[in-house]
């Protein structure tokens, strides 16, 4: 699969460009790294609506080899871009480097008691570690705020011990990193029928090119891109309708996205927002154009860059949740390698829920790999015990 050369386009363009001698990055990543910043720039100013008001807020997964593929280069890159822009206009926008918990994210959108918050950049290193996180005991709800989050409600309320914080117009966008087999290892079927997946646009890259010696981006060019942006993102503003033309173009896309013969299952779940993608996109093209609607050329670059994105998880998540399966029922045969484990034992070792030990000890029980046998106790208890065969 190939990035749509239509996708450098214009301001998105110049930034790839800009980085060449400046980061191993590929470019699918630097497009990616400017187009999450400027939807975050934009914020609730411009939406399409799409049903109900879509906003240009992403949340991006670059997939490439471990250091090499440069994914936190290019995102200081871009993040540096944006605070530049910050400082030219005010807008209340910043980065939180790591996602602890909910409360964090909504104690760093709150500004005091302003009622406008602040449209928050998540940097999360790798995506392994947020989902790792979202397992542990107190922040379980992380990966259900955060695809509620996605939708851009008119409030985002966390209870916390001590009182109830409520975030009005959240904004939030997320870059995170991994490579296609830590994904593989990490994300499961819960993640992919959840909802969760199919809200990140997914960019696949390789580094093409070596810089030993990487340079600063020329002043001069990083200055004109940066007052470009700033012209750009002041002036979007409203609901930002397409025109007919771009409406016939999009129903022929969504037609044939949704049409017979289409996928089903995970696959189905894993893309059910490619049309989605494809609106934001064209949002964020438009605005970078600086128009005031939507037409032939920003629809049919959204689409182009929503499909690459379809694409690449289609590709990463065929064995996705089998690597997973794979990957846990190892860890369990070499848990009980030293001694079978009540249920309740095995499940706080390798942190599993009870759905999740169920299917794979029930798995290699069938292949006989491990037995499950049942006991009760002298108080009348049942307890369920696994052991290797």
């Amino acid at each position: 699969m190939t990035m749509p050369a239509m996708a450098y386009h214009g301001l998105a363009g110049r930034f790839v460009e800009a980085l060449h001698q400046s980061t191993e990055a590929p470019r699918e990543f630097r497009l990616a790294a400017f187009l999450t910043v400027v939807g975050a720039l934009i914020g609730r100013q411009a939406w399409v609506t799409y049903s109900r008001p879509t906003y240009p807020n992403l949340f991006t997964l670059l997939l490439g080899a471990t250091a090499s593929a440069r994914k936190s280069t290019v995102m200081a890159f871009a993040l540096d871009l944006m605070t530049s822009v910050v400082e030219r206009t005010q807008a209340k926008v910043k980065p939180l480097y790591g996602l602890a918990s909910v409360e964090g994210l909504a104690a760093a959108m709150k500004d005091g008691d302003s009622p406008d918050p602040y449209r928050i950049v998540v940097i999360e290193d790798e995506l392994k570690s947020l989902l790792r996180k979202a397992q542990q005991k107190g922040v379980s709800n992380l990966i259900p705020r955060l695809t509620e989050l996605f939708n851009c409600g008119r409030n985002f309320e966390v209870n916390t011990k001590t009182e109830k914080a409520v975030i009005k117009n959240p904004f939030a966008c997320i870059v995170s990193a991994s490579t296609p087999a830590w994904f593989a290892e990490s994300i499961g079927e819960s993640e992919i029928s959840g909802g969760f997946l199919n809200r990140w646009t997914m960019f696949l890259g390789k580094t093409e090119t070596l810089i030993p010696f990487p340079l600063q981006p020329d002043a001069a060019t990083w200055e004109g891109i940066a007052e470009d942006l700033r012209c750009a993102v002041q002036q979007a503003h409203g609901d930002y309708p397409l025109t007919q033309e771009a409406r016939e173009v999009f129903t022929e896309f969504y037609q044939a996205l949704r049409g017979a013969g289409t996928d089903d299952g995970l696959r189905a779940e894993a893309t059910a927002r490619t049309d989605l993608h494809a609106i934001k996109f064209a949002l964020l093209f438009a605005v970078l154009d600086r128009k005031s609607r939507i037409e032939v050329d920003d629809v049919s670059r959204g689409i182009a860059l929503a499909t690459f994105n379809r694409e690449v998880a289609l590709s990463v998540i065929a064995t996705a949740g089998l690597s997973r399966i794979g990957a846990m029922e190892q860890r369990l045969i070499a848990a009980l390698k030293t001694g079978r484990l009540s249920t309740r034992e095995a499940m706080r070792k390798l942190h599993l829920s009870a759905e999740e030990l169920d299917r794979i000890s029930r798995s290699l029980e069938r292949v006989g790999e491990i037995g499950i046998t049942t006991e009760t106790t002298p108080a009348g208890h049942r307890r369920v015990f696994l052991e290797v065969v």
